[in-house]
Parts: C-alpha cells; sequence; structure tokens
C-alpha cells in the first residue's frame, strides 16, 4: 500500500511538473501578444518573471532537502501564482482587450 501511494504521488509530482512547464510556454506566448507600449512591455516583464518561475520553484521544491524546505519553497510558489493572477487580471481590465484577444486568436 505504502509503495502504490509513494508511487501515486511521484505521478502527481511529474504531471505538476508538466503542467507548470506548459504553463510557462503558454506565458510567453500571452507576452509575445502582449501590445508594444510601456504599459504591455512592464506587464509582460512582470508576468513572464512571475510566472515562469512557478514551474521552476516547484521543481525545487520536489528536490527540497527537508519537509521545511519543501513547504518554504511551494508557499514561494503560491505567491508567485497570485502575483501572475495579478497580472492577468490587469490584462483583462485594463487592456485593450478587443485588439488583444484577436492577436491571440490569429495565433492558434
Amino acid at each position: 500500500m505504502i509503495d502504490y501511494l509513494l508511487f501515486e504521488d511521484a505521478m502527481k509530482s511529474e504531471e505538476l511538473k508538466t503542467r507548470t512547464k506548459a504553463f510557462a510556454l503558454r506565458i510567453i506566448k500571452l507576452v509575445e501578444n502582449l501590445p508594444d507600449n510601456v504599459a504591455g512591455k512592464i506587464i509582460g516583464r512582470q508576468i513572464i518573471r512571475s510566472g515562469m518561475s512557478c514551474g521552476a520553484n516547484y521543481r525545487a521544491a520536489y528536490i527540497a532537502k527537508s519537509k521545511k524546505d519543501f513547504v518554504n519553497k511551494l508557499k514561494i510558489v503560491k505567491k508567485e501564482l497570485d502575483e501572475t493572477l495579478y497580472w492577468f487580471e490587469l490584462i483583462v481590465e485594463e487592456i485593450d482587450t478587443g485588439k488583444f484577444i484577436t492577436r491571440i486568436n490569429n495565433q492558434k
């Protein structure tokens, strides 16, 4: 039973590694489609930093040296995801979303 639980945890961990990497790649595509103005550049830099660090910090948590280290690294992941959400909210609320959405749809 313990071996199965360890296997199940390892599978969840691998899934999260894959998902956080996919999230980072989607962040890159999103930032490439932000308006080429001061706000777009600033938000782009911020969202690249916070959004892409989630996967890197999750991987660091996975190889943590102790439970305390693991928990602290996951807290960083949570903080970075929350910051990324903030930048997403700004994109939705403040940037000319009509043009932005059209540019994203044309990328598909």
